[in-house]
């Protein structure tokens, strides 16, 4: 269960991997499991996982500390039979818990909000949706514990079901922002954000390999100067095994990263490595159903 939280965009670059997966968000086939989305395989009933600093390369890297950033999580996520996520905690470097989403589902098990909470179990956020008889959302509403509106997100669809038009709404359910999406061939091909007073603030073009998968991914400024670039490549099981992020009158920053699967085909061991040198390892322990 994707929660985004919105935020003023002062620097595209630092929210590129949360625009990457908003984005796959907006145009995901609401019918599939989230575990279909995400790529993983087989009955999943709950997957932990933690990165460690890693040091060497090649055939020597070795695991360090646990270590936490703004792409690097540390917890554990429940599932339910249908493929969706039922809870997720998240722990710091320590091993402590630090907080944790409940999701809730109706009797015909479709999700229809959740419950964010501290690690002393006092809540601290709470979102619920309103669907269409399609199972789209057209509301999604993120509240304070007192349940005044922190934001809310309306979509409007196209008759495949693909988002066409997102408006935030701030907590005075004033209009935010507006991004407006463009689809080829059922990919994402181009977004555009749209400030409160209907001003442009960035927009994004995305081009897709003979597989559908997401190869370049370059948000511009208003003013069509290039803010980011992204490149990806992936394996033989759809897993980025390079990207690359480019900002302009700085150095490129290359990622690749190697995998080793379970049974399943989903990855229990990722090793990443920026600009060639080790950076951290990325490890799971998955549960199936049996």
């Amino acid at each position: 269960m994707q929660v985004f939280k919105i935020r003023k965009m002062n620097n595209v670059r630092n929210v590129f991997l949360a625009v990457f997966i908003l984005t796959a968000f907006c145009s995901c086939n609401h019918k599939s499991s989230e575990l279909e989305q995400n790529g993983l395989n087989g009955n999943i009933k709950s997957i932990r996982e933690i990165s460690y600093q890693a040091f060497g390369n090649g055939d020597t890297v070795v695991k360090g500390e646990i270590i936490m950033g703004a792409d690097i999580n540390n917890y554990y996520a429940e599932y339910n039979i249908q493929g969706n996520q039922t809870s997720i905690i998240n722990y710091d470097n320590l091993g402590e818990m630090t907080d944790k989403w409940i999701f809730r589902y109706n009797s015909q098990k479709e999700a229809i909000g959740g419950n964010y909470y501290f690690k002393d179990n006092s809540l601290l956020d709470s979102t619920y949706y309103v669907k269409d008889n399609k199972g789209n959302i057209l509301e999604f509403y993120h509240l304070f514990p007192d349940g005044r509106l922190r934001y809310k997100i309306d979509y409007t669809y196209n008759r495949k079901n693909k988002v066409i038009e997102k408006k935030v709404f701030d907590h005075e359910n004033l209009l935010y922002s507006v991004t407006k999406y463009i689809y080829k061939h059922g990919n994402l091909i181009a977004d555009s954000n749209y400030g409160r007073n209907n001003e442009l603030q960035y927009f994004s073009i995305y081009s897709y390999d003979k597989n559908d998968r997401l190869i370049l991914q370059q948000i511009h400024n208003a003013d069509s100067s290039v803010n980011t670039t992204g490149t990806y490549g992936y394996n033989e099981n759809d897993d980025i095994i390079y990207q690359t992020t480019e900002v302009p009158n700085e150095p490129k920053m290359t990622y690749r990263h190697t995998y080793k699967y379970d049974n399943h085909n989903n990855w229990i061991e990722r090793i990443t490595y920026i600009n060639d040198s080790a950076a951290y390892i990325t490890v799971r322990q998955i549960e199936y159903y049996k």
